[in-house]
Formats: C-alpha cells, sequence, structure tokens
C-alpha cells in the first residue's frame, strides 16, 4: 500500500526495539476501494537497520475500514523496516444489525395488513346489512417480536390507523359481494440486535389498499366464501446502531421505500346454533418492501427485496350473545380460534 514509513527513524547506529510493543490495529474512513490481501502497510523504517524481537512476526492486529471490513495484519521485519502485511479481509458481523432493521419494519408491515383485512372485512359485513356502503375509521396496536436468522431479535411495537368505505356491492340475497376501499398509516418503534451490535429507531408507512369477499347465503354451498385483497404504498426506516466510524460518527440509514402486496382465502362457515358458528379457513398473504441503495458511515450498501410469505389454516367460533335492558337480545360477532 505504501513505501513510505509511517515512523521513519534516523539513528545512525540502527535502532534497537526489542522489547518495544508495535500495535496494527486502528480505523481508516469508509468508502475506499478493499483492500486486497497481502497489502503491506510500512509502519516502522531505519535505513541503517532495526533490531526487534524474535517474536515479531507472531503478533497480529486488526484495522476496520468504515464500520464494515475488517483486516487482519501480521508484521513482518527485513531488517530495515516493519510492515504490517494483510492475511485476512472479513465483513463486520455487526453489520447485521442493518438488515434486521428492515425485517422489523417488514414485521410492521405484515401487522398492518391483517389489521386492515380483519377491520376492512368486519366492517364491511355490518355495513351491508344497511345494504348500503359506508364509511369507517378504526385505529389499532401491535407489539410483536421477531426471532430472526443467524441469531438476534427485532423488535416492533406502535399504531395503526385506517380509514376506508366499505359495505355490499350486490342486491342478491342468495350470496354477497363485500368490498372495502381504505387509506392505512401506521408508526412504530424499532430494535434490533445480533452478538455484536445492537440498534433502535423508528418506522413509518402510508397507503391504499381494497379488499373483497364473496359469499354465500343460500343452496348447496351456504356457507362458502372466499377473499381477496392488495395494497401498495411507501414505507420508512430511520436506525441507528451502536457501530461507530472513524469519526465517531453513529452508523445508520433514513431511507424510504415502496411495499406491496396481496392475498387470498377461503372458508367455510357452519352454522352450530343459531348465535354459533364454525369458521374453518385457510389464507396466503404475500408482501414485498423494496430495495435501495444507501450509504451507512461512508461505507456503501444495497438493500435487496425483502419478500414475505404466510399461510394459514385455522378454525375459529364465531358468535355471541348479550342481553340488554327491556329484554332485547342482539348478536355480535365475537370468538376465538386457532391457527397455524
Amino acid at each position: 500500500m505504501t513505501d513510505i514509513p509511517v515512523l521513519e527513524l534516523l539513528d545512525t547506529g540502527g535502532t534497537q526495539l526489542q522489547g518495544v510493543t508495535i500495535d496494527a490495529s486502528g480505523t481508516i474512513a469508509g468508502g475506499g476501494e478493499q483492500l486486497a490481501n497481502g497489502t503491506r502497510i510500512a509502519l516502522v523504517g531505519n535505513d541503517n537497520g532495526i533490531v526487534a524481537d524474535a517474536t515479531l512476526s507472531e503478533t497480529t492486529g486488526t484495522l476496520r475500514q468504515g464500520v464494515s471490513l475488517d483486516y487482519g495484519f501480521r508484521l513482518e521485519s527485513d531488517g530495515q523496516r516493519i510492515d504490517a502485511v494483510l492475511n485476512r479481509v472479513q465483513v463486520n458481523p455487526g453489520t447485521g444489525v442493518f438488515q434486521k432493521g428492515r425485517g422489523a419494519t417488514l414485521g410492521f408491515l405484515n401487522e398492518g395488513m391483517d389489521f386492515a383485512r380483519m377491520t376492512g372485512i368486519a366492517n364491511a359485513m355490518e355495513l351491508s346489512e344497511s345494504g348500503k356502503l359506508g364509511i369507517y375509521g378504526a385505529i389499532g396496536g401491535s407489539d410483536m417480536r421477531q426471532k430472526l436468522d443467524k441469531g438476534g431479535d427485532a423488535d416492533v411495537s406502535g399504531t395503526h390507523l385506517m380509514l376506508g368505505v366499505a359495505g355490499k356491492l350486490n342486491p342478491d340475497r342468495e350470496y354477497d359481494v363485500l368490498g372495502s376501499l381504505y387509506a392505512e398509516a401506521g408508526w412504530g418503534n424499532i430494535g434490533s440486535d445480533n452478538a455484536y451490535a445492537r440498534g433502535h429507531g423508528d418506522t413509518r408507512y402510508y397507503g391504499v389498499g381494497v379488499i373483497g369477499r364473496y359469499q354465500r347465503n343460500e343452496g348447496p354451498f351456504k356457507g362458502v366464501y372466499g377473499e381477496a385483497n392488495a395494497k401498495i404504498g411507501r414505507a420508512s426506516t430511520d436506525f441507528k446502531s451502536s457501530l461507530s466510524a472513524a469519526d465517531g460518527q453513529r452508523a445508520g440509514y433514513d431511507e424510504a421505500s415502496t411495499y406491496y402486496g396481496a392475498g387470498v382465502g377461503a372458508g367455510y362457515l357452519i352454522g352450530l346454533a343459531s348465535a354459533y358458528e364454525l369458521d374453518v379457513s385457510a389464507r396466503y398473504q404475500w408482501l414485498r418492501l423494496k430495495g435501495y441503495d444507501t450509504g451507512i458511515a461512508g461505507d456503501p450498501y444495497r438493500f435487496d427485496d425483502i419478500d414475505s410469505h404466510r399461510t394459514r389454516l385455522g378454525v375459529r367460533l364465531n358468535g355471541c350473545t348479550a342481553e340488554l335492558y327491556g329484554g332485547q337480545t342482539v348478536h355480535a360477532v365475537c370468538g376465538a380460534g386457532v391457527g397455524a
């Protein structure tokens, strides 16, 4: 890398360095070209000679470039100078927290997708009784911890908000065609860690979506239903890690990207009694968070697209009854279920 020693000694009789500790560790700014194996950095030099300990060649050190690359060095001497020779290059394992931060954002979007789907269908079914379209709004919260590949966790908690229009789209009594068009937003706090670093930040999203449901009310296929949904929007992640660059800058990023997804489901409602029904269903949901290029503490990064594929088989018992003053009885959709 350089033939000019970092420290040039001028002793005419040579320099005795026996018992002197030489450390090849340090940091350099990010963003530069990657050093190649075998690269030499001249540390100490004296044209009149250098005498060092016999164990000098056993001395090693680590040099970090930006926050992403770690170089391993050993020391060598030819009698006139001491060089640090690069013999190992590896990615800093702590940088895995950057992708885990995006993983937390994807998890938050999945929570928002489930909230929108269930809320939209529930409001469409409620409004369908009037035979007209209606406006609805809903707010909810989520708190989730994800166990991620290669160790570490990603946590996210926050609030989901949606405003939409929903109702029955057809006049027939034999079957229902229900629909909902909505706008959504969400704000959350994220955190991630692995064995080498940790990070925290904020995430938020804004988007629009559509939900549809077909359900048979009469005939041999009574109780059979199918659902479909789709959405698109923008999500941002503002993330800071515990890693620091050579200038002390905390490593992180603040970027936004597009998300979109879709899902389908099918089920069968089995009437058990006047107020209860068993809902047996299967669903598939897909969501993609687009990647982007960014810089982290001077290092160039490319985050690829992230895809989420989820399937669910479930059985749910719906229906409950409440008696009001005056003896009036009402029925509400509620219940509990299991799924995978």
